[in-house]
């Protein structure tokens, strides 16, 4: 039997420009019916290809729901909730909250990009490992699977996983 392909974009500031790009044109609020055009095109070609299932990376409140929108538009798109470690900082308790509420669209299929990323450093370790810790537990919650970012940081992402019992 023939396994299904995926592909997954992530939608955050962190990402490269080419796939921030790729999901500028398939959402048409950013270029009118040229943009659409293109994004039309862009779904069917990926479904000529063989990739069913197209997973947006959230990695923020902001393009958690731009990824959430987009995959409102396509059968074959789904989306991610989370707070990237480099935002982590900025995150706090009234965010989390609507995380959680984000995160139970039916579309989101998991949670993520989360986790810590100790090369940048962009966020303290403290408040990384709070704020991956809490991401956890909305995951348990919501019974989400986790996508995890891992950044020189190894050794503490296993034993958060495994005091948070999500290993």
């Amino acid at each position: 039997a023939a396994s299904a392909r995926s592909i997954c974009l992530p939608a955050g500031s962190s990402c490269n420009g080419d796939h921030q790009r790729q999901l500028d044109d398939l959402d048409d609020r950013n270029g009118g019916e040229h943009a659409n055009h293109r994004g039309v095109q862009r779904h069917h070609r990926a479904g000529d290809a063989g990739i069913k299932y197209i997973v947006n990376i959230g990695t923020d409140l902001t393009t958690t729901q731009q990824a959430i929108d987009l995959a409102e538009k396509y059968d074959r798109m789904f989306a991610t909730a989370g707070i990237h470690p480099h935002d982590a900082r900025e995150a706090g308790g009234e965010s989390l909250v609507q995380l959680e509420e984000i995160a139970r669209h039916p579309k989101v299929v998991a949670m993520g990009e989360i986790g810590l990323d100790y090369y940048r450093n962009l966020s303290p370790g403290e408040i990384q490992r709070d704020i991956f810790r809490q991401q956890i537990r909305i995951a348990h919650r919501l019974n989400k699977p986790l996508v995890i970012h891992d950044r020189d940081a190894h050794p503490d992402i296993l034993q958060i996983l495994k005091e948070e019992r999500a290993g």
